[in-house]
């Protein structure tokens, strides 16, 4: 996910993000990006599941 990602959907939806929300939002995207790769480091790589972006 990207600030790209964040602009798209705030216009398709009209909301108007503060940027503290954004910052948020890539922060916690973030985390979980960090979390798969410790989930996928801990079972060995031996599941599959979906890229995000």
């Amino acid at each position: 996910m990207t600030w790209t990602d964040i602009n798209s959907y705030a216009i398709m939806r009209k909301i108007d993000f503060k940027q503290i929300e954004i910052d948020y939002i890539l922060k916690c995207n973030n985390w979980a990006n960090n979390q798969i790769k410790k989930m996928r480091d801990e079972e060995g790589g031996s599941y599959i599941s979906e890229e995000n972006d």
